[in-house]
């Protein structure tokens, strides 16, 4: 193995591990310390209360987003609420993207060891930015 060879695989790995923990850091767009409920299509707080579903609406950029919010007076009593919410929040809100389940079947394909090759050979083939013509 070539010296450019053994720094390439090592660049590889850094950029997989980097992509592990930004796949392993929550699903898309929940909440750190939440537990979905998929049957009920609610998320558990880290003090055991239920945050609803809400409505679903049209982000600019991905279209579908799903809401969920906890009521302000369940979150004002709340002693985790310092971590939780942010300085002028006074209820816990929060939206996930509508194609989750997609998410998490990716996100675990991408963990098998055929997920991580075939991530690993796209990230060091070079693609061309246009086409080429024959």
């Amino acid at each position: 193995m070539t010296a450019s060879d053994k720094k390439l695989k090592s660049r590889n790995k850094d950029c997989n591990e980097n992509q592990d923990q930004r796949l392993g850091a929550g699903n898309k767009g929940e909440p750190d310390g939440f537990t979905y409920v998929e049957d009920k299509d609610h998320y558990i707080c880290p003090n055991a209360q239920i945050v609803p579903f809400k409505k679903v609406f049209l982000d600019y950029r991905t279209k579908t987003k799903k809401k969920y919010r906890i009521s302000s007076k369940i979150c004002r009593d709340c002693p985790l609420s310092g971590s939780c919410l942010g300085k002028s929040a006074k209820e816990k809100k929060f939206s996930v993207t509508y194609y989750r389940e997609e998410y998490e079947r990716i996100k675990e394909r991408l963990q098998t060891e055929k997920g991580k090759r075939m991530r690993s050979k796209r990230q060091s083939t070079v693609e061309p930015v246009f086409g080429t013509l024959t």
